[in-house]
């Protein structure tokens, strides 16, 4: 059989694109179910009612990337602020 050099680097991506994705793969029944002892005698170092603010705020900077979730933001913003002004 006689493979020209286009046929032969289409199969070697290929083949080196598989390999890459099955190194990704989760193997779910290796995954822990529980924390394992140690995790669990481990004191907390924190006592969640000491903190100062329980509840954050997180937001993001909108850049190019996310422009389309920031588009979304606005428009449901000004037609809910829209409806209720009304």
């Amino acid at each position: 059989m006689s493979i020209n050099r286009r046929q032969f680097l289409h199969r070697a991506g290929t083949a080196a694109a598989g390999l890459s994705l099955a190194g990704c793969a989760i193997d779910a029944s290796r995954a822990p179910k529980t924390l394992s002892e140690t995790a669990q005698d481990i004191e907390p170092i924190v006592n969640p009612a000491s903190l100062e603010k329980s509840n954050l705020t997180i937001g993001y900077v909108p850049v190019n990337d996310c422009a389309p979730f920031a588009i979304a933001w606005e428009k449901a913003s000004s037609a809910n602020t829209a409806s209720t002004s009304g």
